[in-house]
């Protein structure tokens, strides 16, 4: 399986901003794997774009934050 940007950089987002994968995956309903290291299945878009409303962040933040990791 190759890495998805969109769940590893939500995997840093919650690492860098001292957020409980646990907790938000029992507030939504999704599978608390994919949101942690050596996850076997990527988030899928319904669960991006409910973790960005949970997270109060808009999906063009998620794609800024992979491009300037992609650059660098």
């Amino acid at each position: 399986m190759s890495k998805s940007l969109v769940t590893e950089y939500f995997i840093t987002y919650f690492k860098k901003h001292h957020i409980s994968p646990e907790e938000t995956a029992r507030a939504l309903g999704i599978d608390v794997g994919k949101l942690t290291p050596g996850y076997r299945e990527p988030l899928d878009a319904e669960e991006f774009l409910e973790l960005c409303v949970y997270l109060g962040i808009c999906p063009e933040q998620v794609a800024q934050g992979i491009r300037e990791n992609i650059t660098q």
